[in-house]
């Protein structure tokens, strides 16, 4: 097999072929939820108490389940005692932490501290709102676990049967069609976090099927796209653009790293993680399986959101190779929310220097976000892009970059397991380094109102030399000579351009127009909710997974889930 093999069908990744033996990470779920355990019982809440109270208790609650989980009753006891008297602001992520805290650990707690907790939880007006979709869920989730807790509060069943209706349609819509705040590396943990707290503490076995169901399908948004410790994802909320675990600002890293593995224990940001690391919850081990292995190239599709950008939705779509990865979205046509927050495409690469990332984008406001006035296509190894604006990029400032020349318009980067190629066909002048989150970046800006980029990349492998100079010096005469750039057009209202990658595949894009692969118009309507060499899906209906003998089928009419082997079939 060579690197240039990509799979795209289940039946092509799961024919063994000439693969070597798949060896999952040496450390197991336990080790590494005992390691974060261990911090986060040591380490006092991230945020000051003083100049941050809601930070605090968000951070806090978590610091307690730890302390809880490490013997440190006493401790425990302190910190959740303190939350509960001044919770400040931080009502939703305490309504649904604070709610699992209790029904893990109420057996330890003095009845004080069940007299705050149950005065806190319950004094709320409205369990099914907040101002976003994550609020909601867990106003709903602490909502519906306080009325099965304490059946004599006076609103138990009103409330009981508000939270369960939303509840359910939040699992149907995530089996319809994702998630609108979709893949956040800051807030798809609460998503992830409610849904785990209804599986472990729910006891109507219906609401506990459709909160594992629900659960499931959160995870399996994430596990094609992990990488050996880092999430490369297009995602509609975050700060940051960099995907590096030890500098990303990320409380949904630490569930990842707990679930696949990684190097190190990423940055424990806000310790959200903690309540997998004690659930008894795990994933299944074909989902696990399908987060860890990354001995052959493929492509990853899914589909996310139910409103803002109407019947377009996000379709996303992933390159992942051995040790990097390309992903892109598709986000319709009109204006789009949280913009601001907007993380549309980049390149990921394994690194042991921080910050390993590219991208390019038409910030909102200084790194953040991105606008409706850019567009992109990926395709494999390759992806172009097209601005009805200015452009920038950012590339890391540190030792993730090997070596790097700029050659007839071409920003040509070593990053050790990659080599990436980049063209602005309107050129870029270099800005000032910034500083993100203490990881340097160098920047570009191309000041042109009509813009457009090409970028190729290939795995090192593929332009193997005695040095990484000579690799990149290999790789560089290679895209020089034999792919091809058609900017004719980039200049017009609305810009377009083609790129004959080295594949020989022909990528195509027009603002607002079609998106074409060698000829062929990108159907976004018909993008899968899930697809990958491991999984076929039907929106609404089912998922099924399969890797190896081992298969996991999703039933989205009855909630059931379905395990065989190739060798038991389901009876």
């Amino acid at each position: 097999m060579t690197s240039s093999t990509i799979a795209t069908s289940t039946e092509f990744l799961n024919s063994s072929g000439d693969l070597p033996d798949f060896l999952p990470p040496a450390d197991t779920f336990d080790d590494r939820a005992r390691q974060l355990i261990e911090y986060h019982a040591t380490h006092p809440p991230n945020r000051d108490r003083t100049s941050d109270p809601t930070g605090y208790v968000k951070s806090g609650v978590y610091t307690a389940m730890a302390l809880y989980a490490s013997g440190d009753i006493d401790g425990g006891n302190r910190m959740a005692d303190d939350l509960f008297s001044n919770p400040h602001s931080a009502s939703m992520f305490l309504v649904m932490a604070g709610m699992d805290l209790y029904m893990r650990y109420k057996d330890v707690m003095p009845e004080e501290i069940h007299a705050k907790a149950r005065r806190f939880i319950t004094s709320f007006d409205d369990y099914t709102g907040g101002t976003t979709e994550n609020h909601g869920i867990m106003f709903a989730t602490g909502g519906y676990l306080a009325a099965q807790e304490w059946p004599d509060w006076e609103r138990a069943d009103q409330v009981r049967d508000q939270t369960r209706s939303h509840l359910y349609d939040f699992v149907e819509n995530v089996s319809l069609h994702g998630v609108v705040e979709h893949d956040s590396p800051i807030y798809h943990v609460f998503f992830i976090n409610s849904l785990l707290s209804l599986h472990d503490h729910a006891t109507d076995p219906e609401m506990q099927q459709r909160a594992k169901v629900g659960l499931e399908l959160l995870l399996t948004s994430m596990a094609p796209e992990w990488l050996h410790g880092y999430w490369p994802t297009a995602t509609l909320r975050t700060v940051s653009f960099t995907h590096d675990p030890n500098r990303l600002i990320s409380l949904t890293g630490p569930v990842g790293w707990l679930y696949w593995g990684g190097s190190d224990m990423p940055v424990p940001e806000d310790g959200c993680a903690i309540m997998s690391a004690v659930s008894d919850y795990r994933i299944p081990e074909v989902l696990r399986y399908i987060g860890q292995d990354r001995r052959r190239p493929y492509v990853h599709r899914e589909t996310h959101g139910q409103r803002f950008n109407r019947d377009d939705k996000y379709r996303k779509s992933t390159y992942m190779d051995r040790q990097y990865a390309l992903y892109n979205q598709f986000d319709g046509y009109g204006d789009l929310a949280w913009h601001d927050q907007l993380q549309r495409m980049g390149v990921v690469w394994v690194s042991d220097a921080p910050g390993a990332t590219f991208v390019v984008k038409n910030p909102v406001e200084g790194v953040r976000g991105d606008t409706r006035h850019g567009q992109v296509l990926l395709h494999q190894r390759a992806m172009i892009g097209v601005y009805e604006s200015t452009m920038t990029g950012f590339l890391p400032d540190t030792a993730a970059v090997v070596e790097q020349v700029e050659d007839d318009g071409w920003l040509f980067i070593h990053g050790g397991p990659m080599l990436l190629a980049f063209k602005s066909v309107q050129g870029y002048d270099w800005q000032e380094t910034i500083d993100l989150y203490g990881t340097p970046f160098a920047s570009f800006h191309s000041d042109a109102d009509r813009n457009g980029f090409v970028i190729q990349t290939a795995p090192v492998e593929d332009f193997a030399g005695e040095s990484p100079r000579q690799e990149l010096d290999a790789f560089a005469e290679a895209v020089k000579t034999r792919t091809v750039i058609d900017d004719s057009r980039v200049d017009q209202s609305r810009p377009a351009l083609t790129f004959t990658a080295l594949s020989g595949d022909v990528l195509a894009l027009e603002f607002n127009r079609d998106r074409s692969i060698n000829g062929e118009v990108v159907d976004y309507s018909t993008w899968p909710l899930f697809e990958n060499p491991w999984m076929t899906s039907e929106a609404g209906e089912w998922l099924e997974m399969r890797y190896g003998d081992l298969m996991r089928n999703y039933n989205f009419q009855d909630w059931t889930i379905t395990d065989t082997t190739a060798s038991a079939p389901a009876s």
